[in-house]
């Protein structure tokens, strides 16, 4: 029977098959029978969240602070954030993500926004998460806002 991962922190095993993310710790953004999509949670960008920003929007952000490594699969520009009006997605109570555009550049020129800035992710195809978690033993486990965003 399938179990979604969706809104949960999974970690991978240092001695995970998955080289890209050996070590590191993901949050799962989507997970369906179709599709699973996560970000890492523990690998911040040699960037500026304000440099990825303007690299891919053409533009100026209120964004501070670094951006993330968010896997092994480039783009979209995206955000995890605190602003549920503006959210693509519910990941759990307080945080939300977004990649729409419009959204995007709505949240770039609010002041005060919780957020963490990703130009990749990582990314798997129907059944392939499910089985990765069951042979090599990752866990997970429930996300804790603040730790995301502070």
């Amino acid at each position: 029977m399938f179990e979604s991962l969706e809104g949960k922190l999974v970690v991978v095993p240092a001695s995970s098959t998955c080289a890209e993310l050996a070590g590191r710790t993901m949050l799962v953004i989507q997970h369906s029978e179709f599709q699973a999509v996560a970000l890492v949670t523990d690998r911040p960008d040699d960037a500026t969240a304000q440099a990825v920003w303007k690299k891919a929007r053409k533009k100026k952000s209120s964004f501070a602070g670094d951006a993330w490594i968010g896997g092994p699969v480039e783009g979209p520009l995206q955000l995890l954030h605190d602003q549920e009006d503006l959210a693509d997605l519910t990941v759990a109570e307080g945080l939300y993500y977004t990649a729409k555009k419009k959204s995007l550049d709505e949240l770039a020129q609010r002041e005060n926004v919780c957020a963490r800035v990703y130009n990749s992710h990582a990314g798997w195809a129907p059944g392939d998460l499910e089985k990765i978690v069951t042979e090599e033993s990752w866990s997970a486990t429930d996300v804790v806002v603040e730790d995301l965003l502070s």
